[in-house]
């Protein structure tokens, strides 16, 4: 094989694995935060277990699959599937704005702060009924956007 064909086929297998890898995890660019959002979030402390499943939104209908899995009590976890739409984000930096809809209704816009790179999430979890402030760290665990 010629030298020119080597480097012809080494280009061309460099695209195919390329792209196998961004169709793997659900894309190639992770400049936006609602992309780097896409994924499993985990938050573990003691007997509380957090874990956050966020898919990628639809840009026909800006909604997409939420879906949570919690434990505050060892043994018992609550499972809840939903939807989430953006309402707004700085798309060259950490900051998006959501809200999730739940079988009782819409929740109060969602804060999160996505880290750039993608590791760690910071959700700004205001309660407006008994006006508390928290804040929720939550790790990247992997690419699954469903329990």
């Amino acid at each position: 094989m010629s030298r020119a064909c080597l480097a012809i086929a080494v280009v061309i297998l460099g695209a195919l694995i390329s792209a196998g890898c961004s169709a793997l995890t659900g894309g190639g660019s992770l400049e936006k935060p609602s992309q780097r959002l896409v994924g499993h979030w985990a938050f573990e402390e003691g007997e509380v277990s957090i874990q956050w499943y966020f898919g990628p939104v639809d840009p026909k209908t800006n909604r997409g699959v939420h879906n949570s899995l919690s434990s505050f009590v060892p043994g018992r976890k609550v499972a809840d599937y939903q939807f989430y739409r953006i309402l707004s984000e700085d798309i060259n930096g950490e900051d998006i704005r959501i809200q999730i809809f739940t079988d009782n209704g819409n929740c109060d816009p969602l804060p999160i702060k996505v880290s750039k790179p993608r590791g760690t999430i910071v959700a700004d979890m205001y309660n407006s009924i008994t006006k508390e402030q928290h804040y929720l760290t939550m790790k990247y665990v992997d690419s699954a956007v469903s329990p």
